[in-house]
């Protein structure tokens, strides 16, 4: 997931090829919503909102 997968106007995240191989868009709660901007502001995480070891793979 990337921070442009997140709507935070409309409180959705965007799923690409999820289970099916089917994009979706899944209901944000907004206290889940408040988090993420709390750990994007600590982490300021570069393309992948949690990258892996390697900071190129999620």
């Amino acid at each position: 997931m990337t921070v442009r997968d997140i709507d935070s106007d409309r409180v959705l995240i965007h799923v690409e090829r999820g289970k099916g191989g089917k994009d979706r868009e899944v209901m944000l709660s907004p206290s889940l919503l408040e988090f993420l901007r709390d750990y994007w502001r600590e982490a300021r995480p570069q393309g992948w909102l949690f990258p892996g070891q390697s900071r190129v793979e999620p």
